[in-house]
């Protein structure tokens, strides 16, 4: 197993442990202590990826839904039924990932993501401000 996938592994334990400690205690409530002891993770391991609480709480916000995301978009809808067919079978297809995730729902609506502190504002605005990768790497090229 390379480095690249140990830390993937590492990182996705972490976020998946935060996001049932989140979903159950809310971000208030949620303990640092409790995600190392009941995924068996270390300190050093939980800090070597993520700064504090705010960094892992965003993180698994950002995972949940970047995860509902892809699963999302292997939906299609088919032509050949009806309207209310598609939105239908969109719902059961997005109702299988919440059954397959069942705490990311659970976080996905908590009062601290529907309801941001100035703190997460901010991050959240950051994201939506912040030139996409592409856009920073053409703002460096030479203008003709």
């Amino acid at each position: 197993m390379t480095q690249e996938e140990r830390t993937r592994i590492s990182r996705e334990l972490i976020l998946e442990g935060a996001i049932r400690e989140f979903s159950r205690h809310g971000y208030a409530d949620a303990s640092i202590n409790r995600i190392c002891t009941e995924n068996e993770i270390s300190k050093g391991r939980l800090f070597h990826h993520f700064q504090n609480k705010e960094d892992i709480f965003f993180a698994a916000v950002q995972l949940c839904y970047d995860g509902m995301v892809v699963y999302m978009e292997a939906y299609a809808p088919d032509p050949s039924k009806s309207l209310s067919q598609n939105f239908h079978d969109y719902f059961q297809h997005r109702q299988q990932y919440f059954t397959e995730h069942p705490y990311r729902p659970l976080l996905m609506g908590s009062p601290s993501v529907r309801r941001p502190s100035e703190f997460f504002q901010a991050k959240i605005c950051l994201l939506y401000t912040s030139p996409s990768p592409r856009d920073r790497s053409d703002s460096r090229m030479p203008s003709s």
